[in-house]
């Protein structure tokens, strides 16, 4: 470091040049992770109208196959819409709903076995125990797209799907 005369008698220390580059790198370095980071949101390639329309069908086979183990019958809950997640962009199907017995966990291998055919026809995997927050219980399924087909419970059980999606969000 040099020391300068500043004009009113004192030092001043200069900057070493990485340092007064620092402010600047900065904020090369927060827009390069920024990019990162919506470069790692996946998306289906779907707009909200084409997620509609190939996953509503999904909610409706997975409600009725699983209605018969959950001793179900299936209420519209929210509505459902594009929503910024901290996954991105996606879209959910409306919410449907049941009242089960809250004090009874319900037979999630028998929801399993029962969605097992409906889930492939709609080209997803069996569904899978989950690691539900909150303290629900439940199964889920992902399908190639990002989609998720999600069944969880606590007192109030809901079924929806979502898909990332493209577009306004």
């Amino acid at each position: 470091m040099t020391t300068q005369g500043s004009g009113r008698g004192r030092p001043v220390r200069s900057r070493p040049a990485a340092f007064a580059a620092l402010p600047r790198r900065r904020s090369v370095v927060a827009a390069l992770a920024s990019l990162a980071l919506l470069a790692g949101c996946s998306t289906s390639g779907l707009t909200s109208d084409q997620a509609r329309a190939i996953y509503d069908p999904v909610l409706q086979s997975v409600a009725k196959a699983a209605a018969g183990p959950l001793g179900a019958t299936w209420k519209d809950g929210t509505g459902g819409g594009t929503n910024l997640t901290t996954e991105g962009c996606r879209w959910f199907t409306k919410t449907l709903t049941t009242e089960l017995d809250p004090t009874l966990l319900p037979d999630w291998d028998a929801v399993i076995a029962d969605t097992k055919a409906v889930l492939a026809q709609h080209g997803f995997p069996p569904a899978q125990l989950s690691q539900l927050t909150g303290g629900f219980t439940g199964v889920e399924a992902r399908d190639d797209k990002g989609a998720r087909v999600t069944i969880q419970s606590k007192g109030t059980t809901n079924l929806r799907v979502s898909v990332p999606v493209t577009g306004t969000c």
